[in-house]
């Protein structure tokens, strides 16, 4: 039996930021896309199985154009990284950059930090020549969702993209204005609480943000779905928010990130952006696990952070949003548990403040994803701490919110890249010493359900169910540092085979419900 993959979660290695760029596309335009470059060249190979078809277009350079159904941009890195994002967006097919309006790409801020939304900047705008310090308008998505709410102390890349999306939503021709969609405080798609939307692509009442990639080939619902926003998390559908304390006067971004699950039949992808939880006992997270714990020399160096815990309300939200189905029976579709995702990515960059062990007891993922680098301000993510935590040998078991044990369901890890040797403030040099156990460092991460398995669960009975199959493979480009002193550690080993078209993997996971 041949299998495929319609769902694509690329978290693009932006270093020391955050890109996620989620993709529903058709394998049926994939094959065409292929099979009119085998007709003008004879010499390209077999393409194998159809799962296999789109890093085999990447890899002979077959344009990909017009084989995305809908696609999500989760962030985009710092400034300097933007460049890199609309050239791998280029290379999927999410954008063709020969024209200005993107029907089929939809962009979402998760929170206004520098190393998550400046490089945005380079969907909407462009230099008018190599070298040029005039900009000049570039593209512009179909739509865009960011948070409504508290702004203070915004810098001057938030400004400038604010006006850059203003543009967008004010050009010409209308009917190719990019549409802005406010989330606000709990994620809601109204500033009026416990207001219901009917939502027409869903067909239900929802008073909570979604965002609707079309289906699968086989008819399955992809969405992303928000339950918290504005430091404010929602208890359950249409149960009103539970609003979170700064533990400063000083309004912390951070703790403000757009939250969400993306759904495929029994596949789920959660990710929190940056928020924070204990990091403490109180998070569950004990010895070597607690925040207080001094693993490394940088440990002493920073004190504890300021953020507000918003993991652990979102921890209980998970639960009530995604419970266990009452029936398990065939058309439905399945859950290991309430609340359970398939694959999380690590929230705040594996800081040791954020990925509570509750937080993972509540997930429980199969994988866990990290988005760390290296940058100016050199932050040592991700942290033993985090690390230690997700790692079964290290952590077997996590502690739940009712304080049950549940057996730690991570079986890998992987990181899209790490610092080795880094230049201090004060110019010398030192080694960032983070144990990644087991955990291969890949550049950019692609993950892929496989559709079979999905829709196996689907039809599965309650005395029969199917592992669900999950697929991942990196690329293997890491930052080109410019700094010369500083370094980053290799990643995995390069597949060189002359028709090996995956760069590094791909690894097959399988999990049990």
């Amino acid at each position: 039996m041949s299998i495929s993959a319609c769902l694509e979660i690329h978290q693009i290695n932006v270093s020391q930021g955050d890109s996620v760029l989620i993709i529903n596309r058709d394998p049926v335009r994939v094959k065409a896309a292929i099979d009119a470059a085998r007709a003008k060249n004879a010499a390209l190979p077999d393409p194998g199985e159809p799962i296999d078809h789109v890093p085999y277009a990447v890899h002979y350079d077959i344009p990909l154009k017009g084989t995305v159904t809908k696609a999500l941009l989760i962030d985009g890195g710092n400034d300097e990284f933007g460049g890199d994002v609309v050239d791998y967006l280029s290379t999927h097919g999410v954008v063709d950059t020969s024209v200005a309006y993107q029907p089929n790409l939809y962009v979402m801020i998760s929170h206004y930090h520098a190393d998550h939304m400046d490089g945005l900047r380079s969907i909407f705008k462009r230099r008018k020549k190599p070298g040029s310090t005039v900009l000049v308008r570039n593209m512009h998505p179909a739509r865009v969702y960011q948070a409504a709410g508290k702004r203070a102390g915004m810098s001057g890349g938030f400004i400038a993209l604010q006006t850059d999306i203003n543009e967008a939503m004010t050009g010409k021709p209308k009917k190719e204005r990019t549409q802005l969609v406010a989330i606000f405080p709990g994620g809601l798609d109204t500033d009026e609480d416990y207001t219901k939307v009917w939502d027409p692509q869903a067909g239900t009442e929802t008073d909570t943000a979604e965002v609707w990639l079309g289906n699968s080939a086989s008819g399955i619902r992809i969405s992303f779905r928000v339950i918290a926003s504005g430091q404010a998390v929602r208890k359950k559908p249409y149960g009103g928010n539970v609003v979170v304390s700064s533990k400063t006067k000083t309004v912390d971004q951070n703790d403000r990130s757009i939250v969400g699950m993306l759904s495929y039949g029994s596949f789920r992808f959660f990710m929190g952006g940056d928020i924070a939880g204990d990091g403490g006992p109180a998070g569950g997270n004990r010895g070597n696990n607690d925040k207080a714990a001094q693993l490394l020399p940088n440990d002493a160096l920073k004190s504890f952070t300021a953020h507000a815990d918003v993991e652990s309300p979102v921890g209980d939200a998970l639960v009530r949003f995604f419970p266990m189905p009452h029936k398990r029976r065939p058309g439905k579709d399945k859950a290991a548990s309430a609340g359970y995702a398939t694959v999380m990515k690590a929230n705040h960059h594996g800081s040791k403040s954020s990925n509570d062990v509750r937080l993972l007891a509540s997930v429980q993922p199969m994988l866990f994803l990290i988005s760390s680098g290296f940058r100016s301000l050199f932050h040592h993510h991700p942290t033993q701490h985090v690390i230690n935590r997700t790692n079964d040998r290290v952590t077997p078991q996590w502690v739940d919110l009712t304080g049950a044990r549940i057996t730690n369901s991570i079986v890998q890890t992987y990181v899209t890249e790490c610092a080795d040797v880094v230049v201090t403030s004060k110019g010398s040099t030192k080694r960032f010493g983070v144990n990644l156990h087991d955990a291969p460092i890949m550049g950019d991460i692609v993950v892929r359900p496989v559709d079979e398995s999905v829709l196996a669960l689907r039809a599965a009975d309650h005395n029969d169910y199917p592992d669900l199959v999950v697929q991942v493979y990196g690329t293997g480009t890491l930052t080109n540092l410019d700094r010369t002193r500083t370094t980053l550690r290799p990643t995995e080993p390069r597949n060189s085979g002359p028709g090996d078209i995956y760069p590094i993997g791909p690894f097959v996971h399988e999990t049990e419900f």
